[in-house]
């Protein structure tokens, strides 16, 4: 019995802890930005030739 009453105090200090913390409204979900500020942040140019499978990985 006293190991249940501490996995569920336990389990209860995360659930109360996690809503506590979603209590904020502020946070931010998504940080949405545009396809203009993606396109300058972002070097989406294919090279003109192919490139071996350990190069690719990188690219991606």
């Amino acid at each position: 019995m006293k190991d249940t009453e501490t996995t569920l105090t336990k389990a209860l200090a995360i659930i109360i802890n996690y809503l506590d913390a979603n209590l904020e409204p502020d946070p931010k979900v998504v940080n949405y930005q545009t396809a203009n500020d993606l396109k300058e942040k972002l070097d989406l140019t294919l090279p003109d030739e192919g490139v071996a499978l350990e190069a690719l990985i990188p690219i991606v």
